[in-house]
């Protein structure tokens, strides 16, 4: 369905019409996706997305799904930021510390140079700011709350 909605413009252009007819969009929809292969248990849940006017959120739907079947697979995700590209070792000390325990780790890196220094790590929705930025930022909030 991802790479339908992905590949074919005009499937992606009547999915997000909000003009269409509800009825109409939900039985084109049902023909579409039985012509490709799509299983009926999948058929009938984008058929209640259609129904219920919500085929414009497709694309967010199916990354939300693949979302929870990664994390029930043990798969991992994660953000890694720097202040500046790190090298092949300290990325290689990093997917050795997340590897533990997990089947699959996916680590995307990011510079941003205003962190100043050290690392932030985003797995899921948790994030763990090491960052040399953050750390001076706290640093002014203690000694004017002191002041």
């Amino acid at each position: 369905m991802k790479d339908l909605f992905a590949s074919n413009q005009t499937f992606a252009a009547f999915v997000k019409n909000p003009t269409l007819n509800r009825v109409k969009k939900q039985a084109a929809l049902k023909d579409v996706l039985k012509s490709v292969g799509v299983s009926s248990d999948s058929q009938q849940f984008f058929g209640v997305l259609a129904e219920n006017g919500r085929l414009g959120l497709l694309k967010e739907v199916i990354k939300s799904f693949e979302e929870i079947v990664s994390t029930n697979r043990g798969d991992l995700t994660v953000q890694v930021v720097s202040a500046e590209e790190l090298n092949s070792s300290a990325k290689k000390q990093i997917t050795d510390a997340l590897s533990k325990g997990n089947k699959k780790v996916s680590i995307t890196y990011e510079v941003q140079p205003q962190i100043l220094g050290g690392l932030i790590v985003q797995i899921g929705d948790k994030r763990l700011d090491m960052s040399i930025a953050s750390r001076v930022k706290k640093l002014t909030q203690t000694i004017k709350e002191s002041i």
